[in-house]
């Protein structure tokens, strides 16, 4: 006779046997006996104020430990409100399991109350989404999710759970031996441990013969690095090569950031640019790898333990399936059975290398002394002075801190200068590129390494978004320390790049901030709103404030939120750099000559990106509206349209 039980019961101790402790969430009416069971049998649940930040928070904790994420939204507006999370943990490959909460089967399209399709919503987002419609199934659901969003790469999946089996009756377990005494023997082991695949032998033969022949080899390693934590074979690999290797997404830090082969920062695009060979180990390509059009000439090998994840868009000579932590310790052995002298006399590229960064390091330290001579106004510092302060105090004061970037202006900034000793240890939105995401990451953070140092680079926009879940770092007590890039803009340059006239108080694209410029007046005063809910607030109007805020707000062991008030026409470095050249373009070119009061500068850029395009002048925009100024623009709605429409 088959055992009742309540369906939450099932559910946790489920969640419990795949080591899963920590569930961020936002209950409802639907969810309460699943967070009662939850915290009665010993585990630990962060109650967030936005269910966003629930998710942000899962997959922060899953990326700084190496484990599952789990988060929880209860059924109609939570499940919507949490969506814009998974979709970005979704797109930086984070295994995580998302529990949605459901109304009871018989009010199914009936108009119930908080109607959504949330397992349907989630399949564009997740690695798979069900609707659990039979109660006695949900052990294995909860086990089939968390084998399933560890698969590589990792993603999330999400269960969508109807109320009958949350809150009305008891479940019958399918078989009772089956269901509770489950074996646990695989799900025991380390990571390293379960069986990961390997190029074969010859591909292992492949790609050290490769990597000799080559002039100026780069190893290029991504997310796929991380979960296996692959920074002790990669730390033995590139001192037994002599090959630089540079870390991406969530597997920066694997390899300390210091070590002298590894290439980041102003020192990265010219190492990119003279290499000439790159081995690309579970990278997945995207748009902030710039598809990895990283010059003519270029030759690539790939090792991916999907093949879903090797990039057809490069010269490839190799390409293998393996697991990046298990490749890089068979290269390993190899290496030290048969090609330690050949490697040993390969240090003629590593000492370019060394010598790259090493002018990087001073030309870009020279460049900031000069910014911050210059920028000496209150209520006027600078990102890219800003930046290299903050990286300073981090290597020099918190080195074992996780850094999370959620500032569109300052981001790029610190991404450049900062760099991380532990794995895991540089976090951000990846392309899925929202904001917001630095409050609830940080709490995750947090949770994952207790009493370690975590600095949340936050920009006044996302802090719009969802700041208010400071309260709960704030409930949680938990040491967080909150730095606001507060440029009173909602990107940050643009408008110096429209003009401070464009559209007046409509302007979409910046706010006037020059009122009470370098008071509180002039920008919302963050650190004071924060204190008074408990936090240990600081405001900074010059570079010479910001070391200072810095050590308190560490030292204070509470939630810190440090406001700095920045220059609302500095802007991201992206618009400086020839690739975007297009997308800037895109953006900007619409504009009618006569109505442009932005920048000189971007005007030129503008111009001379239409002359590429085969027109000597500006072209001009009909008016689609009376009074029409001249035939052109009235023939142009009755006829054909303009040389520049055609195109």
């Amino acid at each position: 006779m088959s055992t009742p039980v309540w369906g939450p019961q099932i559910l946790v101790r489920a969640l419990m046997e795949e080591n899963i402790h920590v569930n961020f969430a936002i209950t409802g009416g639907h969810m309460n006996s699943f967070d009662d069971y939850w915290s009665i049998y010993g585990n630990k649940e962060v109650h967030m104020r936005h269910e966003s930040a629930c998710g942000y928070a899962a997959e922060a904790y899953s990326k700084v430990t190496g484990k599952i994420g789990l988060c929880q939204a209860t059924v109609g507006p939570g499940t919507c409100n949490l969506i814009s999370a998974v979709n970005q943990a979704y797109y930086s490959n984070t295994p995580m399991i998302v529990i949605l909460g459901q109304t009871i089967l018989s009010d199914t399209d009936r108009n119930a109350f908080q109607p959504v399709k949330g397992s349907k919503m989630y399949e564009a987002c997740t690695r798979w989404s069900k609707f659990v419609d039979d109660g006695s199934t949900l052990a294995y659901w909860i086990r089939k999710a968390a084998r399933e969003c560890m698969a590589y790469p990792p993603q999330p999946v999400a269960l969508e759970l109807a109320l009958n089996f949350i809150e009305f009756a008891p479940q019958a377990l399918l078989d009772p031996a089956a269901q509770v005494n489950y074996r646990l023997d695989m799900r025991a082991k380390q990571v390293d441990e379960l069986p990961q695949p390997t190029p074969n032998d010859q591909e292992i033969e492949d790609l050290i013969h490769w990597l000799l022949d080559a002039e100026r080899p780069l190893v290029v390693v991504g997310h796929g690095g991380r979960w296996p934590d692959c920074g002790k074979a990669l730390l033995e690999f590139t001192q037994l090569t002599n090959i630089p290797i540079h870390q991406r997404r969530a597997c920066r830090g694997s390899v300390p950031e210091s070590h002298p082969h590894h290439i980041a920062g102003e020192a990265r695009g010219r190492a990119f640019h003279t290499a000439s060979h790159f081995l690309l180990l579970g990278l997945r390509v995207d748009i902030l790898e710039q598809y990895a059009q990283w010059g003519p000439d270029k030759r690539f090998a790939q090792v991916s333990e999907s093949p879903l994840e090797i990039w057809p868009e490069v010269p490839t000579d190799i390409e293998a399936i393996g697991n990046v932590n298990a490749t890089l310790k068979k290269l390993n052995e190899v290496i030290k059975a048969k090609y330690v002298e050949d490697f040993k006399n390969k240090i003629g590229w590593r000492d370019e290398i060394l010598e790259m960064k090493k002018k990087a390091e001073e030309r870009m330290r020279a460049r900031c002394a000069e910014l911050q001579q210059k920028s000496t106004l209150p209520g006027q510092v600078d990102p890219d002075c800003l930046s290299l302060i903050i990286a300073d105090f981090v290597h020099e004061v918190i080195p074992e801190a996780t850094v999370i970037l959620d500032s569109f202006t300052l981001s790029p900034y610190v991404s450049e200068k900062v760099q991380s000793s532990v794995t895991g240890g540089i976090l951000d939105a990846g392309i899925h590129g929202g904001v917001g995401h630095g409050i609830g990451m940080g709490i995750g953070a947090q949770i994952g390494r207790p009493g370690k140092p975590i600095l949340v680079i936050m920009g006044d926009a996302g802090m719009g978004n969802d700041g208010f879940d400071i309260e709960t770092a704030v409930r949680e007590k938990l040491p967080i320390v909150y730095l606001v890039y507060n440029n009173g803009c909602w990107i940050g340059g643009w408008n110096a790049m429209y003009g401070r006239d464009w559209h007046g108080a409509q302007n979409p694209h910046a706010r006037d901030t020059d009122s009470g410029m370098g008071t509180l007046e002039g920008r919302v005063p963050y650190a004071e709103m924060f204190k008074m809910i408990g936090c240990h607030g600081e405001t900074v109007r010059t570079h010479e404030e910001v070391r200072p805020a810095l050590e308190r707000a560490f030292n204070s062991g509470k939630t810190a939120v440090v406001d700095v008030h920045s220059n609302p026409d500095a802007y991201h470095t992206l618009w400086d750099r020839a690739i975007y050249e297009n997308l800037f373009f895109v953006m900007l070119h619409h504009i009618p000559e006569e109505l442009w009061t932005g920048m000189d500068s971007f005007k030129e850029r503008t111009r001379a990106i239409f002359k590429k395009l085969g027109y000597d002048e500006w072209p001009k925009t009909p008016r689609l509206f009376p009074p029409f100024d001249d035939k052109e623009d009235f023939e142009w709605l009755i006829g054909p349209p303009p040389k520049y429409y055609k195109k």
